[in-house]
């Protein structure tokens, strides 16, 4: 992000912007003190949060459920379910401070049919789908909305993972 930071704000000036104030945030999005101390630190700065995106996503090797490792096949919950949840909980009284109040998570087509071979990814981006739907509800008072989105096939460190029937 250090990196990214400086053309962040290059861009921004091409483009007769003003410069954006950026904080780079490092955390284990599983680690819920990680993640506490980060919207603390982000609180400091900013008084709300406008929009936040769930993005961040764990993929465990493509493997057919008897052969799959669990430790790997769990860590796609760890990372996609409680990390997504961990993330919302510490953010979300920012998020209701915003005037936009908006949650967006970040699923995959993969949530929404069967796939060989994967039986982890697929189950964690369909949880989050329900989960975005949980907290319009959970969060409805407080004029929250929350919405999942598929981006499409998008390469990644992550999607060079994926098996050669899913390449791009």
């Amino acid at each position: 992000l250090d990196k990214l930071q400086d053309e962040i704000k290059a861009v921004a000036k091409a483009a007769g912007r003003p410069e954006p104030q950026v904080l780079p945030l490092y955390a284990d999005i599983t680690n819920q003190q990680d993640v506490q101390a980060a919207a603390a630190k982000y609180s400091e700065q900013f008084p709300h949060l406008d929009i936040l995106v769930n993005n961040a996503g764990y993929l465990a090797t493509y493997q057919l459920l008897p052969q799959a490792d669990p430790v790997d096949w769990w860590k796609s919950y760890e990372v996609n379910v409680k990390g997504t949840f961990l993330i919302t909980h510490s953010f979300i009284p920012l998020v209701i401070k915003s005037p936009t109040k908006t949650v967006v998570n970040i699923s995959s087509s993969t949530a929404f049919g069967p796939s060989p071979a994967a039986s982890s990814y697929p189950l964690t981006k369909l949880a989050l789908a329900r989960l975005a739907e949980l907290i319009s509800i959970d969060c409805e008072d407080e004029g929250v909305i929350s919405f999942s989105i598929h981006p499409g096939g998008i390469q990644s460190e992550m999607s060079a993972k994926l098996p050669d029937m899913f390449e791009q």
